[in-house]
C-alpha cells in the first residue's frame, strides 16, 4: 500500500519521440502544442498499481486516479492512497470517477459501491440510489451471458476495448431531464414525459459523447450527429479537418470524454489529440498534442487540465502518462558548437548569433559568409546604418549587415576589447581591459579613428544609455558618466561587485545584474538589492529582458526566472512586499538550464514578438504573449493529524494535554507545475509573542512538534500564490496546550499563602535558633581561641625540638661523616665511597630539614619578607652543591648558568628554599641528564629558569601550579615541595610558571617583582 513515502517517486521522463522528453510532431497544418514534456509513473515510481481506469480532479485542484488497488490522490509530487471510511467496502478496485447528482466528486468500484471524495477524504455513499446515476449496458457478441452494466458513464470503457456491443445508455442531463438510448431509439424525457424521440442506428459503435447536456455521436465517416428536437449533422471544423489521416480514415478516430468536463471532448487520430468544443450547431477542434501512440501505451482514460494545459492519460497496464506543453524551444547550428553569446535581431523572424542566421526551431540555420577573423562573439553592436560592429581580442571589426555580408573595416586598439555599445548618437563605445579606459568612434564614418574618452582603472563589462547619462558596468563596480560635463560618479552599493549587465527600461530606471550578488534596481539615486530565490540561483543573474506585458525575464546558470516589474518596484518601496519569482527549467523546452551571460546584447526581440536568449546549448526562443505560467494558487490543505501516532480529526483548533510525545501535521497544496514554484513555509507562533521565524516546509509536507510549553499557539503555513505584491495565502491552525493544575493561578495563590505562613513560622523559629546559636558560637570561639593558642605553642615546641633533637645531631653526623671521609686512607676505596655517600645523604638531609624549618617558621611566625641585594649565582651554587653527590649517583649534571655579576633584590633565604625544592624535584626524576639554573631577560627585567631533561611534569600538576589555588593541590603521587614553592613565591611577590613537554623535561620560570614576562 502506498503511504506517501515511496522510495522513488521520480517519474520516467522521456526526451525523444515516444520514449523521450520533447516530442516534435511533423507540422500538420496550424500551430499546435507538439512540443511537450512526457512524464510516466507506474508502481515503481509512486503508483500503487499500474491500471489507471479513470482520472478526475476535485475542486481543490488535486488529481484523482481510479486504480485496481484503490483511489489515489496526486498533488503534483506525491501519490497518496486514500481508503474509504467505515463501513468498509467489499471491493478496492475502482473503475470510474465522476460527479453524482448532488455535484460531488464520486467514484465507483466493481461491486457498484459508490464513495464521495470531499476535502481529500473518501467516504462511503450508501444513500444515493443507482437509478439516479448514468449507466451503460453492454453485451459480448456471441455470448448472451457475458454482459453487464457500468455506472458513471464515461468513454472509452473496458467493454468497448473487448469488442462488446453497446445495448443501452442512460444519462441524467439535469433540470429533471434524462436522455436514453434503447433498442435503436434515442429518447429525451423531462419530468417523466418524452420530449422527443429519434430512431438511430449506431452500428455497434461507442462514439456517443456529451457536450454540456447535448448528446453527440461521431460517425465512421467523420461526421457528427447532434441530438435535439431534431437530428442535425454537426460539422467538424478546425485543426482535425486539416489532418490527412482524418481525411483518409475518419473511422479510426477515438473519442475520450467524461462527465467531469462537460465543456469539451478529446478526439484522437494519427497520434494527435484534438480538444473539441461545441460551436453553434457544430464542433470546433484544436490540436493540443502530437506524437503520442495510445495503442502502444494501452490508454483507456484521458483528462485534460485546462489550467495547466496538461493531458493526463491512464493506461490499462502501464500506469499514468502526463503530457505537459512547453512554451520554450531551442534552435541549434549544424556544426555542433552551440554555445552562444551576443544575439542581434536581423529581420522579423531571424536573429544573428555566432555568424549564423537563426529562425524558430524547424527553420533552417544559415551560415553568414563573413571573414570572421578572430571574432569572439561576446559583443555585437548594430549601428543603425546597415552595419554591425564586432570584436576579437584587440581588433575591432565592421561588417555589412546584409548580403553579401562583407568585412568593411578593421581597427586595432591598444588592449583587448571587453565590450561594445552604439548609443543613440551613433557613437560606438569601446571598453578596453588592462586599465586602458573607454574609447569611442563615430560609427557612421568608415574612415574614423578610435579615441580614448576617459581613463578607467577597471575592465568595462557593459554599457547602458539613459538620456544624457551613460552607465558603465565593470568587473569591480558600476558608474554613471555625464556625457556633457564628463563627470563620472560611483554608484555606491555595487563597489567591488562584478557587474554583468545593465538595462534601462524607462528613464531613470536602471536594472543591474551581477555575478554572485544577484540583481539590483538603481532608481532616482537609490539602489535596491532584490532577495534571491530559495535555491539562490538568482545570485548569478546574466541580464534583464523586459517584455511589453510588464514582466522581466532573468536568465541564470540554472534556469530562467520571470518576475512582474510592478512587484519589484513595490519591493523597492517596501521591503516587506516580497516579490514572486516564477521559475522555468529544461522541462519547459530548453536544451540546457545553463544560459550564457557576460555578453552584450544577451537578449534579442524579433519583429514577430519572439525573444531569443543565448545558452550553452543552442538559442532559446519564446513568445512572452504565449507563455502562460501556471501559478501555485491552490489553497493549502491539512490532510492528516497524528497525535502520539494516533489519527486525530482534522480541525482548526487542536487541544493538547500538557504532556504529549509528538504531534504530526501533514499539509499539501496541489500544483502541477515546476515544484520550485511551490514555496511553502511554516511558522509556529506563541500568542502574545512577536517573533516569527519562517521555516521551509519539508518536501513530504509533514511538520512534527513535541514538548510545547502550556499556552496558545498559532501554526501558519504560508504560500505565495503567484505574481502580485502581497499575494500569498495562509493555512492557519490553532494549538492549545493545556496548563497543568500545578501551574494554575489558584495553585499559585494557595502556594503564596502557604509561603507566607511558612516564612513567618521559619522566621520565628530562626530567631530563637539564632539566639541560641550565638551563645554556642561565643563559647565555641573562646574554646577554639584557647585551642589555637595551645596549638601554636605546641608547634613552636615542635620546631624547637626538631631544631635541637634532629637538626643538631644531623649537623654533627654530617661533620663526623665528612671527617671520616677526609681521614680514611686512600687505598680503602670501599670505605671511602661509603663514607662519601653517608656524607652526601646526611648533607642533603640536613639541608632538607633546614629548609622545611625555614618554611614552617615563615608560616607560623608570620615572618616578614626581607628586601636586600644578593647574588643569585652564589645562591644557586649553594643549592646545587647540596645535590652534587646524589646527582652524581644518577649520572646527572648540575649546571649553574647564572652570570656571577648579576644581582637581584629580595629575600635570599626564601628564594634558596624555592630553588632547593625545585632542584630536589628535578634530581628525583632526572637520570643521565642535566639540571640547569639559568637567568634570562624578560620584558625588560630578569627571570630565573630551572629546567631539567626528565620525563616532564604531569598535566594536572601543571594546571594546578599555573592556575589553581593551594587548597586544591593534587597530593596524589607527590610531596609538598611544589606547595612550598607556590606559597613562598606568593609571599615574596614572585610569579612562577611551569611548562613541560612529555619525555623531554620540565621548566620553571621565576619572574621577579615588576619583571613579569609579557605574554
Amino acid at each position: 500500500m502506498l503511504n506517501g513515502n515511496h522510495p522513488d517517486l521520480r517519474p520516467r521522463i522521456y526526451i525523444l519521440p515516444l520514449l523521450f522528453l520533447c516530442l516534435y510532431a511533423n507540422a500538420q497544418g496550424s500551430k499546435d502544442t507538439s512540443r511537450y514534456l512526457l512524464r510516466h509513473y507506474d508502481n515503481s515510481s509512486g503508483l500503487p498499481q499500474n491500471s489507471v481506469n479513470a482520472i478526475g480532479a476535485d475542486p481543490e485542484g488535486y488529481i484523482w486516479l481510479a486504480t485496481e488497488n484503490g483511489l489515489v490522490r496526486y498533488d503534483g509530487l506525491h501519490f497518496r492512497l486514500r481508503t474509504g471510511d467505515k463501513p468498509l467496502l467489499r471491493n478496492n478496485r475502482y473503475y470510474n470517477i465522476g460527479y453524482d447528482s448532488q455535484g460531488r466528486l464520486s467514484a465507483m468500484n466493481y461491486d457498484n459501491e459508490a464513495v464521495v471524495i470531499e476535502h481529500g477524504r473518501v467516504t462511503r455513499d450508501s444513500l444515493t440510489p443507482l437509478s439516479s446515476r448514468d449507466f451503460v449496458r453492454w453485451q459480448q457478441p456471441g455470448n448472451a451471458a457475458d454482459s453487464g452494466t457500468s455506472y458513471h458513464v464515461r468513454l472509452p470503457l473496458r467493454p468497448m476495448t473487448w469488442g462488446a456491443n453497446l445495448e443501452s445508455l442512460v444519462w441524467q442531463a439535469g433540470d429533471h431531464r434524462q436522455v436514453q438510448y434503447r433498442n435503436g431509439v434515442m429518447t429525451s424525457i423531462r419530468n417523466g414525459k418524452a420530449e422527443y424521440r429519434h430512431a438511430f442506428d449506431h452500428h455497434g459503435g461507442w462514439n456517443f459523447f456529451l457536450l454540456g447536456d447535448v448528446l453527440f455521436f461521431l460517425e465512421k465517416d467523420g461526421r457528427s450527429v447532434r441530438f435535439g428536437p431534431k437530428l442535425q449533422v454537426a460539422g467538424l471544423k478546425g485543426d482535425i479537418t486539416r489532418d490527412p489521416a482524418f481525411a483518409r480514415r475518419p473511422g479510426e478516430t477515438k473519442v475520450f470524454w467524461n462527465r467531469i468536463q462537460p465543456e469539451h471532448v478529446l478526439l484522437y487520430v494519427n497520434q494527435s489529440f484534438y480538444l473539441t468544443t461545441a460551436s453553434g450547431n457544430g464542433l470546433t477542434t484544436r490540436r493540443i498534442f502530437s506524437g503520442f501512440d495510445i495503442s502502444a501505451s494501452n490508454i483507456i482514460a484521458a483528462y485534460y487540465d485546462t489550467a495547466s494545459g496538461s493531458l493526463y492519460l491512464g493506461s490499462g497496464t502501464l500506469g499514468l502518462f502526463i503530457l505537459s506543453p512547453q512554451s520554450f524551444s531551442s534552435n541549434h547550428v549544424p556544426d555542433g558548437n552551440n554555445s552562444h553569446y551576443s544575439i542581434v535581431p536581423y529581420s522579423r523572424d531571424r536573429i544573428i548569433s555566432r555568424g549564423f542566421l537563426f529562425g524558430l526551431p524547424g527553420s533552417p540555420v544559415e551560415r553568414i559568409n563573413w571573414t570572421m577573423l578572430g571574432t569572439d562573439f561576446y559583443s555585437a553592436s548594430p549601428d543603425g546604418t546597415g552595419y554591425i560592429w564586432m570584436k576579437g581580442h584587440n581588433e575591432l571589426y565592421r561588417y555589412q549587415l546584409a548580403p553579401p555580408f562583407r568585412t568593411v573595416g578593421i581597427w586595432k586598439l591598444p588592449a583587448k576589447i571587453t565590450m561594445l555599445y552604439t548609443d543613440s548618437l551613433h557613437r560606438l563605445w569601446i571598453g578596453l581591459n588592462s586599465r586602458q579606459g573607454v574609447w569611442t568612434i563615430d560609427s557612421r564614418n568608415p574612415g574614423a579613428t578610435a579615441a580614448k574618452l576617459l581613463d578607467f582603472t577597471q575592465d568595462p563589462t557593459c554599457f547602458a544609455e539613459d538620456g544624457n547619462t551613460m552607465y558603465i558596468g565593470a568587473d569591480g563596480g558600476f558608474y554613471a558618466l555625464d556625457r556633457t560635463t564628463g563627470r563620472i560618479d560611483t554608484i555606491h552599493g555595487l563597489s567591488r561587485m562584478y557587474v554583468r549587465s545593465a538595462r534601462v527600461t524607462r528613464p531613470g530606471e536602471v536594472w543591474v545584474t551581477t555575478y554572485e550578488h544577484g540583481f539590483f534596481l538603481y532608481r532616482q539615486g537609490r539602489l535596491t538589492a532584490f532577495p534571491a530565490d530559495n535555491d539562490r540561483y538568482l545570485l548569478n543573474a546574466h541580464c534583464i529582458y523586459a517584455d511589453h506585458n510588464g514582466y522581466i525575464w532573468i536568465p541564470t546558470n540554472k534556469g530562467l526566472f520571470q518576475a512582474r516589474q510592478a512587484d519589484l518596484l513595490a519591493y523597492a518601496a517596501d521591503s516587506t512586499m516580497l516579490p514572486y519569482y516564477h521559475y522555468y527549467d529544461r522541462n519547459d523546452g530548453f536544451a540546457t538550464n545553463e544560459f550564457n551571460g557576460g555578453c552584450q546584447p544577451c537578449a534579442a526581440e524579433m519583429g514577430n514578438g519572439y525573444v531569443a536568449l543565448p545558452s550553452l546549448n543552442g538559442v532559446v526562443f519564446f513568445h512572452p504573449d504565449s507563455v502562460r505560467p501556471l501559478m501555485p494558487e491552490a489553497a493549502v490543505s491539512l490532510d492528516k493529524i497524528l497525535l502520539n501516532k494516533a489519527p486525530l480529526a482534522v480541525d482548526s483548533v487542536i487541544k493538547l494535554q500538557e504532556q504529549f510525545n509528538s504531534l504530526q501535521l501533514e499539509f499539501s497544496s496541489p500544483y502541477m507545475g515546476n515544484r520550485k514554484n511551490l514555496q511553502l513555509n511554516y511558522a509556529l507562533m506563541r500568542v502574545g509573542e512577536a517573533d516569527t521565524i519562517w521555516i521551509p516546509l519539508p518536501e513530504d509536507g509533514r511538520v512534527t512538534l513535541s514538548a510545547l510549553p502550556p499556552g496558545d499557539y498559532t501554526l501558519v503555513v504560508r504560500k505565495p500564490d503567484g505574481f502580485g505584491a502581497g499575494n500569498y495565502s495562509d493555512k492557519t491552525l490553532r494549538l492549545h496546550v493545556e496548563t497543568p493544575w500545578y501551574e494554575t493561578r489558584l495553585f499559585y495563590f494557595a502556594l503564596l499563602l502557604l509561603g507566607i505562613g511558612i516564612t513567618w513560622l521559619v522566621t520565628r523559629l530562626r530567631t530563637v535558633y539564632v539566639k541560641r546559636k550565638n551563645a554556642m558560637l561565643e563559647a565555641l570561639v573562646a574554646s577554639k581561641t584557647r585551642e589555637l593558642q595551645a596549638r601554636s605553642a605546641l608547634q613552636e615546641k615542635i620546631i624547637q625540638s626538631v631544631s635541637h633533637n634532629i637538626l643538631t645531631p644531623l649537623k654533627y653526623q654530617q661533620l663526623l661523616s665528612k671527617k671520616i671521609f677526609e681521614t680514611v686512607e686512600p687505598e680503602a676505596a670501599t670505605l671511602t665511597d661509603m663514607s662519601r655517600i653517608l656524607n652526601d645523604h646526611t648533607h642533603y638531609l640536613y639541608h632538607m630539614v633546614a629548609n622545611l624549618l625555614r618554611y614552617l617558621k615563615s608560616q607560623i611566625a608570620e615572618r616578614e619578607v626581607t628586601e636586600q641585594l644578593f647574588f643569585p649565582a652564589a645562591t644557586a651554587e649553594a643549592v646545587l652543591k647540596i645535590f652534587t653527590g646524589i646527582a652524581r649517583e644518577k649520572g646527572t649534571r648540575l649546571i649553574n648558568d647564572i652570570a656571577p655579576p648579576l644581582t637581584l633584590s629580595g629575600d635570599e633565604v626564601l628564594l634558596s628554599v624555592i630553588l632547593h625544592n625545585l632542584t630536589d624535584n628535578a634530581v628525583k626524576v632526572t637520570t643521565n641528564g642535566r639540571i640547569t639554573i639559568a637567568s634570562k631577560t624578560a620584558g625588560g627585567g630578569t627571570a630565573l629558569v630551572i629546567s631539567d631533561t626528565g620525563p616532564g611534569m604531569r598535566p594536572d600538576l601543571i594546571q594546578w601550579f599555573n592556575h589553581g589555588g593551594s587548597r586544591d593541590y593534587p597530593l596524589a603521587g607527590g610531596g609538598i615541595g611544589l606547595l612550598i614553592v607556590k606559597e613562598l613565591a606568593q609571599a615574596m611577590g614572585l610569579h612562577v610558571a611551569v611548562t613541560a613537554v612529555e619525555g623531554k623535561g620540565t621548566e620553571f620560570t621565576i619572574w621577579f617583582p615588576g619583571e613579569r614576562e609579557t605574554r
